[in-house]
């Protein structure tokens, strides 16, 4: 699952405000941009609202994890204090991946070959 949390940034606070059930566990991001995220407009909206609120002392996190016990797991070894202990998001669940997707990371490698024909002429 992913998860994006609002943590504090002094660590000593972490709360889930939403999460997709989509499974990629390559996930950890701090001090992600609402930009970034993939969200619908209506969540998005949902999300800055809370946010903006709190921004000078807190920032999101994407994070991912198999379950969420993973996720407590995670965010101890990170340092956080005080984790969540239920994985009930407070703004939404999702069913799409919460990152948008690098350009970069789009691109197809395509391989092509170029041949040239040269005639020489005699004179």
């Amino acid at each position: 699952m992913q998860y994006i949390l609002l943590a504090k940034r002094d660590k000593s606070f972490v709360e889930i405000l939403a999460y997709s059930k989509l499974q990629d566990n390559n996930i950890s991001k701090r001090n992600v941009s609402t930009k970034d995220l993939n969200l619908t407009f209506e969540n998005l909206q949902k999300l800055e609202n809370f946010y903006d609120k709190k921004l000078m002392n807190y920032e999101l996190l994407v994070e991912s994890a198999k379950s969420f016990g993973e996720l407590q797991a995670n965010l101890r070894s990170k340092g956080y204090k005080i984790i969540p202990q239920g994985s009930k998001p407070k703004l939404f669940v999702e069913n799409q991946n919460f990152l948008k997707i690098n350009e970069v990371s789009k691109k197809k490698v395509v391989e092509f070959k170029i041949t040239v024909e040269h005639n020489e002429s005699s004179e």
